[in-house]
């Protein structure tokens, strides 16, 4: 581990307690049969624990320091894939694959966010997305539409999977030891069913607009977008009055909100 020096650039890091390595992996109840995308490997810690389970891992790596580490050391693992790629490039229809593939990692926390807005309108290709981020950010995805903490990001969130905190991760747990604890998340895909005949172009335009001034009242942020009348008239179809701050609308508020004006 200390021949390699983490990256600040790349917001490295390195799950270093294998007690909690096992537990993320009995956690995500990965199994021969699933096909897994392991996000940052680093040196390989999860990753030896993930191909344990006799799962088919492709690692995605950006830090081309690690390839010949993981390269040696999971030399002999057929079920083993290293691909040097920036995560954020990465495409999951590049693997071809036949079935739903399973996404973990210790996730960088400087582009936690970026990484999940990422794949997670890819769902229909994700059986589940297992992730290390700040605590701190869990708790925000966590938050319930329609309550003061909620954000156009937790909407999203919350509209493409159903997020679980499964347990919190102390940061003595990595190295070098960050400024603030972690949580191992679970974001469950939704079925695309769940939420149908939704224009996602449309809702998360209005949620953006709406949250860009949580302080306004749902009517004047989208008044000079959509014109008074027709955002009066749609917001009274929906239920929702017009004083009503982003915050206290729930996502199904804002899905029929964004029904009514996609008529």
């Amino acid at each position: 581990m200390q021949k390699i020096r983490p990256k600040k650039s790349l917001g490295q890091n390195f799950l270093i307690d294998n007690n909690i390595v096992s537990k993320i992996v009995s956690a995500s109840l990965i199994n021969k049969s699933d096909k897994v995308i392991e996000i940052g490997p680093g040196t390989g810690l999860l990753t030896e624990k993930l191909l344990d389970t006799g799962a088919d891992v492709t690692a995605v790596e950006i830090d081309k320091r690690f390839d010949p580490i993981l390269r040696e050391k999971f030399a002999t693992r057929a079920n083993f894939r290293l691909v040097n790629a920036d995560i954020l490039k990465f495409n999951l229809g590049d693997l071809h694959l036949k079935t739903k593939v399973t996404l973990i990692g210790n996730l960088p926390f400087c582009i936690s966010s970026q990484i999940i807005a990422r794949f997670l309108p890819e769902s229909e290709r994700i059986k589940f997305f297992f992730l290390t981020i700040q605590k701190e950010l869990a708790e925000r995805l966590m938050c319930p539409s329609g309550r003061r903490n909620s954000s156009a990001f937790s909407l999203f969130v919350h509209f493409f999977s159903r997020p679980e905190v499964l347990f919190k991760i102390k940061r003595t747990c990595f190295w070098p030891v960050p400024k603030v604890d972690a949580s191992f998340l679970r974001l469950l895909p939704r079925e695309s069913k769940e939420f149908e005949g939704v224009n996602t172009r449309l809702l998360f335009r209005i949620i953006r607009i709406a949250f860009n001034q949580r302080r306004k009242t749902l009517f004047n942020t989208l008044k000079k977008e959509y014109g008074a009348d027709r955002i009066m008239l749609s917001l009274q179809s929906c239920g929702i009055e017009a004083k009503t701050r982003p915050e206290a609308v729930s996502l199904e508020g804002f899905i029929s909100l964004s029904k009514a004006l996609d008529r």
